[in-house]
């Protein structure tokens, strides 16, 4: 765009030319992975609802775990695991709730003619879910559930987005951005005349619920910390069973699986200091949701809808493809 401005000098105007880049068109991409997004809500929340009935009839247990750095497991049995089911598909609805209604960071964020933000939700989770599955293709690796039988899948939908995001994000990575925070920062965190204690709670609760916002050089290094962590334990698994006081290491998937979770890592680390741990459950649920909506097809062959995951999967690579594209573009214009 040009624009022409003029000025007075004591004897004539004077034009002056003033060259205005014009702004990459982000409008058509964010509509693009937000409507994909949306539609990959409405499978995800068919298929956890789907799962939770089947499970609430058929499976006896559910299994929790925190990471630190053994992991601890815990065994609930019925009918405790229904109540803890039924808790935790409540913090994912009202999770993916939030992550709509963001007009900045969410997903409502991808309508408006200028969201503000360098990459939405919807962006990051295109972008993530590509990345995954090329490295599957890749790497010759399989998604989908393993041996989980379709009894238990709640423990793949429900649970290990939960427990982990609770460990991974929020014990690994948001605690300790806070106490880091209050170090560097005691000033912009603890206002004059206040408990530090009670300071340091209330910017705990306000960087869990909303998010930190800008993020400090330190971040980037605990989301990559936290990242790797992430990775190598979906990998190397050391357990620790409270129910039978015993210990045991397994290797899980194969070592592509550090790859590919410790950059979804890396994205669900950003989400959560950058707008809050409901963006990261949010998006960790749909992943899950997504790769076990195509375990459930063809376990149980039902052909419309493998036809209609693999459209969603081809279309979520051509849209990762595009994006990764445009933040490079953008990284280089910032």
């Amino acid at each position: 765009m040009v624009l022409l401005m003029e000025t007075y000098l004591p004897d004539k105007p004077v034009t002056i030319e003033v060259i205005e880049e014009e702004p990459v068109p982000y409008t058509v991409i964010r509509y693009f992975t937000g409507f994909i997004t949306l539609l990959v809500i409405l499978l995800s929340l068919w298929i956890t609802l789907l799962i939770t009935t089947i499970s609430f009839n058929f499976a006896k247990a559910s299994i929790g775990y925190i990471f630190i750095p053994v992991m601890i497991l815990f065994v609930f049995r019925d009918p405790v695991f229904r109540i803890l089911i039924i808790f935790e598909l409540v913090i994912f609805l009202i999770s993916i709730a939030l992550t709509i209604l963001n007009t900045k960071n969410g997903i409502l964020g991808d309508f408006k003619k200028e969201s503000g933000e360098m990459f939405t939700f919807s962006e990051l989770f295109t972008l993530g879910m590509a990345l995954s599955i090329i490295i599957v293709l890749l790497m010759g690796g399989s998604e989908g559930g393993g041996s989980w039988d379709l009894y238990h899948l709640h423990m793949v939908v429900l649970d290990a987005p939960f427990y982990e995001e609770l460990t991974f994000r929020f014990i690994w990575l948001i605690i300790p951005s806070v106490i880091l925070s209050y170090h560097f920062s005691k000033k912009a965190l603890i206002p004059s005349g206040e408990e530090t204690s009670d300071s340091v709670l209330r910017n705990l609760i306000k960087f869990t619920v909303k998010g930190k916002g800008t993020l400090d050089s330190y971040d980037y290094i605990l989301i990559t910390l936290s990242a790797l962590f992430f990775g190598l334990s979906h990998f190397i698994i050391v357990t620790l069973d409270i129910s039978t006081f015993t210990i045991q290491v397994e290797f899980s998937w194969g070592a592509w699986k550090i790859i590919q979770a410790s950059l979804i890592g890396v994205i669900l680390g950003y989400l959560a200091l950058r707008a809050g741990l409901p963006f990261s459950l949010a998006f960790h649920w749909l992943v899950n949701a997504l790769s076990t909506s195509a375990f459930f097809a063809l376990q149980t062959n039902n052909l419309l809808l493998v036809g209609l995951i693999t459209v969603l999967y081809f279309t979520v690579i051509i849209g990762g493809i595009v994006v990764m594209a445009l933040a490079i573009v953008r990284l280089v214009q910032s």
